[in-house]
């Protein structure tokens, strides 16, 4: 059995999972799958991921969903071409 981790969320009534999640956002790493994280606290694919849920919740509440729920995924815009 591994040793107990004693740190200050130790004796803090969260359960194992949340504690667990805060250890991982402190050492820069993803809560979800624990690669490193790229932008704020999560990795490419579940920030990708999270983006799309949050987007869906505001068509839903928006009630636009009809319209834009099949609209592809967030991408960077391409670089335009100069034409001389």
């Amino acid at each position: 059995m591994p040793k107990a981790i004693i740190d200050e969320l130790t004796h803090l009534p969260l359960s194992r999972q949340r504690r667990y999640q805060i250890r991982m956002v402190a050492r820069g790493r993803c809560p979800i799958c624990g690669k490193p994280a790229v932008s704020g606290t999560r990795c490419p694919f579940h920030a990708a991921a999270n983006h799309e849920r949050l987007k869906r919740a505001r068509l839903r509440k928006l009630a636009a969903a009809r319209r834009l729920s099949n609209s592809p995924p967030r991408r960077m815009p391409a670089k335009a071409k100069k034409t001389a």
